[in-house]
């Protein structure tokens, strides 16, 4: 997707055929799971298990960047890998960090020997990129052939030609058919000296870490095959393990002039776009404007240009690729749920977790923490377009007062309970929200207004996954269980509305008791949806001189966040018969896409790994909180003879 939305079409979403060909015919594993292999202070081997690369590479360049701030130097290796994409995406996080970073993998073979018709080598992509102050980083992206396989490959698809000197047939014969080309062998950038750089490339990435040769493994272009077993090296260096950064930032990091008065080396120099072909031989994408110039080997271009002022880019485009992200996912999970069955919210959690390497691509950050904030409560405010007051009459004093007294003590339960297990007050209202309001629907409106923390966010998406669970598992067994208790319609329908997490399955267990069931379970359930406003009110003003308060920029907090008066506004709006039946439907199904948006975000901001670290007592108080509310429920309806 990160190549996608740059550009890069030979390495994005055409891409995706082959990557599930491969899953079917098993030359990858799509669960694999990476782990290290071998490691010491400034070197580890990642083995991929013969699984996708992305995953690999990321724990690769990870450990590199951690393992370079304290020895210098790091290199991060992979084995038994897959294509890894542009090799300059994995080098974003090395920037991120103010580190020099260096990139190699070898590919299936494609390319001859200068001179030669059979194909031995691949070709080989190495990138580099190089941290700057105050601009964005330099960065380098090529492969060793005359241009990257990809192009010849979406060039194929658009029916084009492409220049003679590109690639040969399979009879080494110089070819303007791309398909011919695929068959045959690409060109090496610089003839013999492209061809070395090649061999240099396989024997770092194959010698090292034991991985294939590119020659021993079958092309990327077919379906079935071996398992290419590829190898990746990742190397990061700290500027200020050698001349210092100082020295480092005033030589070639800095934007505009050192104080000597004369160009930096950068300067005319700007940073990676993939997609946008430079005018160097062979680079794939790297966005430079450097021109070969008069002057020995054109290194008038990289001593005294000026850096031209970046444009200024909208909100929009920067959020855009992020936002596009969210959305495949939650077409994905749409698809899913509507095929096969199953909690769409579930599963737009599931697959965002499993993208979290994504978040390392500094491109659809800006869009992920848009869909993550400001779509989340846009999805929360129109919630209240389906309620109104008058179906709040309807549900009767007796058992409004139950649903309020349930929900305030469910929360309270959840706060005492998270200091018992010496957990965060946060976790104990997060959850107790949760399961006592509307299960991730309240998590996620809950979570916006509690101190934005990283703490925060992996109990939020665990809290999603716990009550979405839970909520499903009670839409099969609470229906069954009131068959035995001999409750009636309308008890049946106040207990399902006021227990089960989210609305979707109550809807679903009053169903299955009866219509009045339904009816019933449906209006007590938006009820305590409307109690939404003010316990994310409540929690909001309790939280808002706290100092990492949910706010926009630096600017605390309001007294009363912007998304709950939207909420109130439309409850009002929709108790007077404002919107017709087709705009309640749409504003809800909008609703609910935006909710589905922010989950696949915060999925991705997220990974297993986090979650792990929060341990057993979280998935304790949910189950423990689910059972109190169904408990307290049960007994007042007994004691009190509601429904009766």
């Amino acid at each position: 997707m990160a190549a996608e939305a740059q550009g890069l079409a030979s390495h994005g979403l055409s891409r995706v055929p082959m990557y599930a060909g491969h899953i079917e015919a098993g030359r990858v594993i799509g669960h694999a799971q990476p782990r290290i292999q071998a490691e010491r202070a400034g070197a580890v081997l990642v083995d991929a298990g013969n699984g996708f690369a992305f995953p690999a590479c990321e724990l690769a360049v990870r450990e590199a960047i951690a393992r370079a701030k304290n020895c210098g130097i790091a290199i991060g290796a992979v084995c038994n890998s897959h294509h890894f994409g542009a090799a300059a995406y994995h080098l974003e996080a090395v920037a991120a960090a103010g580190l020099v970073g260096l990139a190699f993998g070898n590919s299936p073979a494609a390319m001859p020997a200068a001179g030669g018709k059979r194909a031995i080598f691949g070709t080989n992509p190495i990138a580099a990129v190089f941290p700057r102050q105050g601009a964005k980083p330099v960065t380098i992206d090529l492969s060793l052939s005359e241009v990257a396989r990809g192009k010849l490959m979406v060039a194929a698809k658009k029916g084009e030609a492409i220049p003679l000197g590109w690639a040969l047939d399979a009879q080494g014969n110089p070819t303007t058919d791309p398909a011919k080309g695929l068959a045959g062998s690409m060109l090496p950038a610089g003839g013999t000296k492209g061809a070395m750089l090649a061999l240099i490339v396989e024997l770092l990435v194959t010698a090292l870490t034991g991985s294939q040769f590119g020659a021993e493994a079958d092309s990327f272009f077919v379906k079935e095959g071996n398992q290419p077993r590829l190898g990746q090296a990742f190397i990061a260096i700290d500027p200020g393990a050698l001349a210092g950064s100082a020295t480092y930032f005033a030589r070639g990091g800095a934007d505009g002039r050192h104080a000597g008065g004369r160009g930096c080396a950068c300067a005319g120099l700007s940073p990676f776009r993939p997609g946008r072909q430079s005018q160097q031989p062979g680079p794939r994408g790297a966005r430079s404007h450097a021109r070969t110039r008069e002057g020995a080997g054109g290194m008038s271009a990289l001593t005294g240009g000026q850096s031209p002022q970046p444009r200024a880019r909208t909100f929009l485009a920067a959020a855009l690729p992020g936002v596009m992200v969210c959305t495949v996912i939650a077409l994905a999970a749409t698809f899913l749920s509507e095929h096969y069955g199953g909690p769409q919210l579930l599963y737009a959690l599931l697959i965002g977790l499993s993208l979290h390497f994504l978040s390392a691509n500094p491109q659809i950050k800006s869009g992920i923490n848009f869909c993550a904030k400001t779509v989340l409560r846009a999805g929360v405010a129109l919630l209240g377009v389906r309620i109104t007051l008058g179906q709040v009459a309807q549900l009767g004093v007796g058992a409004g007062i139950v649903v309020v007294v349930a929900l305030a003590l469910t929360v309270l339960f959840g706060v005492l309970l998270a200091r018992w297990l010496k957990r965060p007050r946060e976790e104990g209202l997060l959850s107790g929200g949760a399961v006592a309001i509307c299960g991730a629907s309240a998590a996620m409106a809950v979570s916006s207004v509690l101190p934005q923390t990283k703490e925060n966010e992996r109990f939020t998406l665990l809290a999603v996954v716990g009550v979405t669970v839970l909520s499903t598992v009670a839409m099969v067994i609470y229906p069954f269980l009131l068959k035995l208790a001999g409750f009636n319609a309308t008890q049946s329908g106040i207990f399902l509305g006021g227990t089960i997490h989210d609305v979707a399955q109550v809807v679903a267990a009053g169903m299955m008791v009866g219509q009045d069931a339904g009816d019933a379970a449906t209006v007590v359930k938006l009820f305590r949806v409307m109690l939404l406003m003010p316990v994310v009110l409540l929690i909001a003003f309790t939280y808002r001189k706290h100092p990492q308060a949910a706010g926009d920029g630096d600017k605390r907090a309001g007294l009363v966040p912007g998304f709950l008066l939207a909420f109130v506004a439309l409850v009002l709006l929709a108790s007077a018969g404002v919107f017709p039946p087709a705009v309640t439907q749409a504003a809800s199904s909008v609703s609910r896409g935006f909710l589905v948006l922010s989950i696949a975000a915060a999925g991705v901001k997220t990974s297993f790994e986090d979650l792990m670290k929060l341990g057993w007592q979280p998935v304790v108080m949910l189950l423990v909180e689910t059972v109190f509310i169904a408990g307290l429920v049960m007994v007042a309806i007994v004691a009190f003879g509601l429904g009766v």
